[in-house]
């Protein structure tokens, strides 16, 4: 449902719905169906819908209903936008929390020496030498 820019000025004054409804009508009616590709460009039917919609709205809602109308529209869209930026940080924050509670118990394990003997026991169940790496030295 992508209308042609001309018409966004008429577009505005129209909710999601009665946008829908129209794009719908236009393309699926009986006698002279729209192609897609039509009704994304200018053409006279589309115009003299989406006027007469328009006026019938503006006869059914007063101004102000259509304003609140938009106005929410407007605050949805920026609530939607700060809870994505709240969520994309939270992904953030728990990304980093893993990795630091992930080296944090790495670290505990190599102290205590937990992942020494969980190395052994695994050793002896798979009946493998595993390479001990911290005794290889780096050479520069």
């Amino acid at each position: 449902m992508n209308f042609h820019e001309h018409y966004s000025e008429l577009l505005k004054k129209l909710p999601p719905s009665i946008k829908k409804n129209i794009w719908n009508r236009l393309i699926s009616k009986v006698h002279n169906p729209l192609s897609e590709e039509q009704a994304s460009s200018i053409h006279s039917d589309i115009e003299s819908n989406l006027d007469q919609t328009e006026i019938n709205l503006r006869s059914n809602l007063d101004q102000t209903e259509i304003n609140l109308r938009l106005n929410l529209q407007e605050t949805l869209n920026s609530i939607k936008q700060q809870k994505e930026a709240e969520c994309n940080q939270i992904r953030l924050d728990m990304a980093l929390k893993s990795r630091n509670l992930f080296e944090y118990t790495l670290k505990k394990y190599i102290r205590d020496g937990t992942i020494y003997n969980l190395i052994h026991l695994l050793e002896e169940a798979d009946r493998t030498r595993y390479p001990d790496i911290s005794r290889i030295v780096k050479k520069n």
